[in-house]
């Protein structure tokens, strides 16, 4: 999953879920401004610096017919810069 368009030099977090806001989403409003929500539940979380105003987390996915049709949720976070969080993200594994 790759951030671009990110302030340079920002600790970025990507947090991996499998439903989307399973537990009601969480404001993010007192760290990165108005508006601003966690709109997964949390499974994982990658951290990175931004570096040329980007960030890329590799996801490896297992080649199992039993990942057929998973869903997996991510959004991006950029620590210390107002309103950077993304929209969520849903990738459908086929």
């Amino acid at each position: 999953m790759n951030l671009g368009n990110a302030e340079d030099q920002r600790l970025a977090a990507i947090v991996f879920g499998f439903t989307p806001a399973a537990h009601g989403l969480l404001s993010l409003q007192p760290w990165l401004g108005a508006g601003c929500e966690l709109q997964t539940d949390i499974a994982g979380i990658g951290f990175h610096v931004t570096a040329g105003n980007a960030a890329t987390h590799g996801l490896p996915i297992p080649n199992g017919a039993s990942f057929a049709g998973l869903h997996i949720y991510g959004q991006w976070l950029v620590l210390g810069t107002t309103g950077a969080a993304t929209r969520l993200l849903d990738t459908n594994l086929r």
